[in-house]
């Protein structure tokens, strides 16, 4: 009797202690007046089901909220979501020194990664030691020729690790063209929508992580020369090709809250109380049909209509992200991109193989963009080789 009295004790106090979060989240929390639906207010599990459960959806749970609610939204109990492109840079390259969210960096499973970096200023500081080797004048110093019969994956990986490590992992020799690496980080990416709730489970799947090349020089690789990418960004379709690709590939699609430590950020009438997470995703901004019309149309010539009416439609390019966050490797991508691009052109006259929109439909958020089987992929079939590139 008295056990079953003691559970009933222990349940009711459990009763009691939801409930009381509940009347506080949806009556006194500091964010109880902004519009939302009350469930989501109330309780994280909304989120968890629709990431965790349906596999990376909230994303789209969250745009039907901005279709009913408008453009600020209470997601969960301690965040806010915006859906307006015009105020991407308020978050993103804002001057008053946001943190990220603590409870968002779980993802990463490297605590003591820039990328997981909460403090502003700790994070500048990690970052400073690391940008002037990819910087503009670095990348365009030490760019090379990018191989034109190259592989993606592999040709992405060997680039990386030769300018970072002055030598190559060499997947490009290998017949598969299989990245270790790659494969490694495609596997982390399809548990990155249950690793941000649950950061555990990197640590229980993954217990030994690789160790990196501390004592490497970086830029230690010294590239040859060719066409130079200062010529290859002068060409303003190829420059429509790559905005385009960028903009259709999301970069991260998963939002980035920012946290202000001490000041309230403000967005029209709303004034968002500091300690609480505001974020933005891309995949809004990439897909927002008042800047970009037919958003899922691949036009490169959106690029050069644009610059033709002094239109600054790159600032809505958001795949590396933007401000003091942005990716440090930003330059080297666009120069990956930019060379691979015009090599392939050069080289080869190709065309679509076994590949069909489904294949470029972004269907869950797991992180990064997946379909709703797979990865993002297209496959192109070689019809003729216009130049050997062997002899390139």
């Amino acid at each position: 009797m008295i056990l079953q009295f003691l559970y009933l004790a222990i349940l009711a106090l459990f009763a009691a202690f939801f409930l009381a979060r509940t009347i506080y989240r949806l009556h006194f929390h500091p964010l109880s007046r902004f519009p939302g639906p009350k469930l989501t207010a109330a309780t994280g599990l909304v989120e968890i089901y629709h990431d965790v459960v349906r596999g990376g959806k909230f994303l789209w749970e969250m745009e039907k909220m901005h279709e009913t609610y408008g453009p600020i939204v209470r997601i969960t109990p301690h965040e806010i979501h915006i859906k307006d492109s015009s105020y991407y840079d308020s978050i993103y390259t804002n001057s008053k020194k946001l943190n990220k969210d603590p409870n968002f960096v779980g993802l990463f499973g490297s605590p003591q990664s820039m990328i997981a970096t909460v403090d502003h200023a700790h994070h500048r500081f990690r970052r400073g030691i690391l940008a002037s080797f990819f910087s503009k004048r670095s990348i365009t110093a030490l760019t090379r020729r990018s191989a034109a019969f190259a592989a993606f994956a592999a040709l992405t990986t060997d680039i990386i690790t030769h300018y970072s490590y002055g030598e190559s992992f060499g997947f490009l020799d290998s017949e598969s063209f299989r990245s270790e690496v790659r494969v490694a980080i495609m596997e982390t990416e399809e548990l990155d929508h249950i690793t941000r709730l649950f950061p555990f489970v990197l640590t229980v799947m993954r217990p030994c992580y690789g160790g990196g090349c501390d004592d490497t020089e970086l830029g230690a690789g010294v590239m040859d020369g060719g066409v130079t990418l200062a010529q290859l960004e002068q060409l303003p379709y190829l420059t429509g090709v790559v905005n385009e690709a960028q903009r259709l590939s999301h970069g991260l699609v998963i939002r980035s809250p920012r946290v202000s430590p001490t000041e309230a950020l403000m967005y029209k009438n709303y004034s968002i109380p500091p300690g609480n997470p505001l974020a933005m995703s891309s995949y809004f901004v990439h897909m927002d049909p008042t800047l970009f019309p037919d958003p899922t149309v691949f036009n490169p010539d959106r690029w050069i209509e644009a610059t033709k009416r002094g239109d600054n439609l790159t600032r809505f390019i958001t795949a590396f992200s933007k401000g003091t966050r942005q990716c440090v490797g930003i330059n080297l991508g666009y120069a990956k991109l930019y060379l691979t691009l015009a090599y392939f052109a050069i080289f080869f006259d190709y065309e679509l193989h076994e590949t069909t929109e489904e294949n470029i439909t972004v269907a869950r958020d797991r992180g990064v963009p997946f379909l709703e089987k797979g990865h993002l992929m297209v496959k192109a079939k070689v019809v003729k080789v216009l130049r050997n590139p062997y002899a390139a």
